[in-house]
């Protein structure tokens, strides 16, 4: 089986060493207690963070003056689910200190592999949301079908639109699509059977839904309001938090009305005044959202990553990021990170954040390394460095209270007692 090759090929590419009973002592070393670092020891037995010494250490790490924290996730990707990407990517995660992902929709092909596949010491643990569901040729349709066709070049689809239109190769495996009611009974039956562990639905200019999803143009609509409304509710009831892709002011205020628990983006301006007002949120709608426990990623480098960085529409896109978010924290709401982009981990949105800065120090760090872990895997002990929580670490040369920047400067990685060694 190919997916076997590329297997034995990821878990040659970086070599991973255990120590018996995961006895393993950092020594000298600063603790992150969710506030402040504490100079202290910290030790990690049977996979579980102590500060009470082992009678037996099997390692001892010194870090003298290092710097401590929880491992970093990512809470927007749509990575982890193509057999090719295992040779490279899952290393890439971890060597970022990305631990925790969720995969906002996956193809299914293979999907109960992958599943077990990342549950391990030795890989990143990601749960996935299946199939994401919106109506006829919506988003995330373009995303998919053309490549499964084999037309990579995008400069080619305009001569094969089409086909591109009628071509159904990845319904089923990465999208399914809803036009009423009925279908919607019918259909997610097939998709709750899959045993999805999130829910991802499409709300794309929701207001003209009617015009934009019988014009000529492919992906530029998503689910109407009451179709949307009704996969939350359905969804919510199997206990599955569901995430909203949105574009506008009014996608967002429409998952806050149909009672969404996550938000894979923020409005998504392009930064020309002339279209401002369809991406401002009132502070009545943010605080209503903030007030229901509504997360958001705003996945800011791919917002911004197709504008020319010189441009005054670039820099009202920081200054419109970085009010939305500083506005949305204020009142208690909660920020996640999450790239979004193909192929590439965490690191790209990671710095994103810090260009745009909304964020002082302190807060950056409990998104990357507390709350976005913690979202994605609510029922673990994870996101804290406290006693009998799973023994999962990063350690930083230096601090990153003072800098967002040493983020990026890991010297050890350390997950659930197992020492990671990269080549």
């Amino acid at each position: 089986m190919k997916i076997a090759i590329y297997t034995i090929l990821f878990l040659l590419s970086f070599s991973i060493f255990s120590f018996g009973q995961n006895s393993i002592g950092l020594i000298g070393g600063n603790i992150f207690d969710g506030k402040k670092f504490v100079k202290k020891d910290l030790y990690i037995a049977d996979g579980k963070i102590t500060f009470e010494k082992p009678g037996t250490l099997e390692k001892t790490i010194k870090i003298e003056n290092q710097f401590v924290i929880p491992p970093f996730g990512d809470a927007h990707t749509h990575n982890l689910d193509r057999e090719f990407q295992l040779t490279y990517l899952p290393e890439q995660y971890l060597k970022e200190g990305t631990f925790y992902v969720q995969n906002l929709t996956a193809k299914t092909k293979n999907i109960d592999y992958f599943r077990k596949y990342f549950s391990t010491k030795q890989t990143p643990d990601v749960i996935f949301a299946n199939q994401g569901i919106s109506s006829t040729s919506g988003h995330p349709f373009m995303a998919y079908e053309p490549y499964v066709m084999g037309l990579y070049d995008a400069s080619k689809w305009k001569d094969n639109i089409e086909k591109i239109r009628t071509s159904r190769l990845d319904e089923g495996n990465s999208y399914i699509f809803i036009d009423s009611k009925k279908a919607a009974k019918e259909k997610l039956k097939g998709f709750f059977a899959g045993k999805p562990d999130i829910v991802k639905i499409f709300l794309v200019d929701v207001g003209n839904f009617e015009k934009n999803s019988v014009d000529e143009i492919l992906g530029n609509s998503g689910l109407p309001a009451e179709l949307a409304e009704y996969v939350t509710k359905e969804s919510q009831k199997r206990g599955l938090k569901v995430y909203a892709h949105i574009d506008t002011a009014e996608d967002f205020e429409t998952g806050v009305k149909i009672g969404v628990d996550g938000f894979a983006h923020m409005p998504t301006w392009n930064g020309k005044p002339e279209t401002k007002q369809e991406f401002q949120v009132s502070k009545k709608v943010l605080e209503k959202a903030a007030n229901r426990n509504i997360v958001i990623s705003p996945t800011i480098a791919i917002t911004t990553g197709g504008t020319d960085k010189d441009s005054q529409e670039y820099k009202n896109q920081i200054e419109f990021i970085r009010q939305f978010l500083s506005k949305y924290h204020k009142l208690g709401g909660t920020i996640l990170i999450g790239s979004d982009y193909f192929n590439r981990p965490l690191t790209v949105e990671l710095k994103a954040f810090i260009e745009v800065d909304a964020f002082e120090e302190l807060e950056l760090l409990k998104i990357v390394s507390e709350t976005t872990p913690r979202a994605i895997f609510p029922e673990r002990k994870i996101g804290f460095l406290k006693e009998g929580y799973e023994g999962s670490v990063l350690v930083l040369k230096k601090n990153p209270l003072e800098d967002s920047e040493n983020l990026f400067g890991i010297t050890h990685w350390i997950k659930q007692g197992q020492i990671l060694k990269f080549d």
